[in-house]
Parts: structure tokens; C-alpha cells; sequence
């Protein structure tokens, strides 16, 4: 079934599409488009090895070195994702401050 999905998916012509929604709401992807590439090359092998236009050259060195880079760029992706949250929190925080003074301000003119 995986094969079959990599064969015929035409998404594997534009990686970067996959990263649109996630772009538009997290400042920093550039780990996202790198993982999605990782994914996309790797996707494009198996098409081309099933299709017999490459030899399979992946050794399980090789494949174990990917999947290290792979979990790197998820961490690192989950720790900004973690000081995103916390920077939203904080503006939160701020504009309730903000709008909490300017409040008062504004009874104290009354």
C-alpha cells in the first residue's frame, strides 16, 4: 500500500506545498522544509528503484543516519514550537497589562 501511495502520488513533485498551512502559522519552518525534503528524496528513491530507473544505493548506515538527522529536526522543530507558545503566552500577558492600564488611564480622565 505505501509503494502504491508513492507511485502515484503527484504531491511528490512539490514538496514544499505540504508546508503551506504550518508556513503560514509558524514563523521559522526552515526545519520543516528540510525534514519534508529528507521525506521527499527518500519518496523519490522508492519510486525510482520500484521503477527500475535507479539501483537501491541505501545502505542501513545510510538509513540510520537519516533517521538521526530526521529526529534532530523534529526536536529542534518541538523546541521552537514550545518557545512559540510560550512567546504567544507572554503577548497575552502583555496586552492584558497594556489594556488593563489603559483602562484605568482612561476612568482616571473621566
Amino acid at each position: 500500500p505505501v509503494l502504491d501511495y508513492v507511485m502515484s502520488d503527484d504531491s511528490l513533485a512539490a514538496p514544499a506545498n505540504a508546508n503551506a498551512s504550518f508556513a503560514s502559522c509558524h514563523g521559522d519552518h526552515r526545519n520543516r522544509d528540510t525534514l519534508n525534503l529528507l521525506v521527499h528524496s527518500l519518496g523519490k528513491h522508492v519510486k525510482n528503484v520500484a521503477l527500475g530507473k535507479e539501483e537501491q544505493v541505501a545502505t542501513p548506515e545510510h538509513l540510520v543516519d537519516q533517521e538521526d538527522r530526521i529526529r534532530s529536526l523534529e526536536q529542534e522543530l518541538l523546541r521552537k514550537e514550545k518557545q512559540l507558545a510560550a512567546s504567544l503566552s507572554l503577548n497575552r500577558e502583555l496586552f492584558h497589562c497594556v489594556d488593563t492600564y489603559h483602562q484605568r488611564w482612561r476612568d482616571a480622565v473621566r
